[in-house]
């Protein structure tokens, strides 16, 4: 499978790589990585994300190289970390699709989903990895491709991410990324170095502090609080998450009693006010495993413990929508406490 891709690198020039409309340390820091290995090999590389790239990871150098505009001509394109159609384009810019059918098309992922895109000429998908990062470092080893100082930082910054610092399920009897980060801190790669530029770019202003109590105090709890809800409006999210992720408060459910899933949504409007979009993210918390299935409902995906979904459409109805995923939501923990 491997030296399938080979060969379509070996074809190629212009590549693209591509990034989903939900960017985090794995798809950013897989991509990079890739990009880095790529440059190496001698090929024209550009890198294409239709969001902004969310300003913590902006530690990551080379973000700003990543476009909202899909290059114009290539050879090949190469998605990281997703294999979703609905997170690659949007209803309001089906064009990217129908550019991206016109060239071969790679997928490298660890979801564990069937992809929807039945038009990829190749799709490389390991659930059994912690992060693509880790998928992408395997690929490079077993083609002989380069693998410098600066394709390693990315890739450690992608492993710790997706492993959650070597604490995620994926670890599970398995030592693989630990041994992984080593061989790629043995190729000079800075672990302090790397901590502190995270930790630089999680710095927040003072004003948000009373922000962050203002979210905790919308925090709704359903079905004897084992769901913690949060629901973001288009004016917070204009106002504050350029400088920080609203939805992030809910990483604090995790140390309340009772509550297994957390919920948080926000809200996007356009001009006229309408609603247009909503993003959700779920986490699981004290061993609950409902986050991918209940994501999946919706046309979402991820992990067991971590998942999002998207809706988006002219004049959504929000109410309904939040109503459907709570509905589902006890259904699943229902379950889960009845196979446990």
């Amino acid at each position: 499978m491997f030296n399938d891709l080979k060969q379509l690198v070996e074809k190629a020039q212009k590549i693209v790589i591509l990034i989903a409309n939900n960017p985090d340390a794995d798809a950013v820091g897989s991509a990079l990585g890739l990009e880095a290995i790529l440059s190496d090999l001698d090929k024209e590389v550009s890198l294409y994300c239709r969001v902004n790239i969310p300003f913590y990871l902006h530690f990551l150098e080379g973000w700003d190289r990543i476009s909202p505009d899909l290059v114009s001509t290539y050879d090949l394109a190469i998605m990281v970390d997703n294999s979703s159609q609905a997170l690659i384009t949007s209803d309001n810019d089906p064009q990217v699709i129908t550019r991206l059918r016109q060239k071969p098309l790679v997928i490298l992922d660890h979801h564990p989903v069937k992809s929807d895109i039945d038009f990829a000429e190749l799709i490389i998908n390991q659930p059994e990895l912690s992060a693509t990062g880790e998928l992408v470092f395997s690929i490079a080893q077993s083609l002989n491709w380069p693998l410098t100082k600066e394709a390693g930082f990315y890739l450690v910054a992608s492993i710790l991410s997706d492993s959650l610092g070597f604490t995620s399920q994926s670890m599970t009897n398995n030592s693989q990324p630990l041994k992984i980060v080593a061989k790629l801190v043995d190729l000079g790669v800075d672990l302090h170095d790397l901590a502190q530029r995270r930790i630089e770019y999680q710095h927040i202003p003072s004003k948000i502090i009373p922000f962050k109590g203002q979210l905790l105090k919308q925090i709704e709890f359903f079905n004897h609080d084992q769901i913690a809800c949060l629901v973001v409006e288009p004016q917070d999210i204009k106002d504050y998450s350029h400088i920080f992720n609203p939805t992030i408060v809910l990483d604090e459910m995790r140390f309340v009693d009772n509550v297994k899933l957390s919920l948080g949504f926000k809200k996007y409007v356009d001009p006229s006010n309408n609603l247009i979009k909503v993003t959700l993210r779920i986490r699981c918390h004290h061993n609950c495993q409902q986050a991918q299935t209940l994501a999946q409902t919706f046309g979402g995906g991820g992990h067991v413990y971590a998942a999002g979904v998207k809706w988006e459409a002219p004049n959504l109805n929000f109410d309904m929508i939040k109503q459907e995923v709570l509905t589902k939501a006890e259904e699943l923990l229902k379950l889960e406490s009845h196979e446990t």
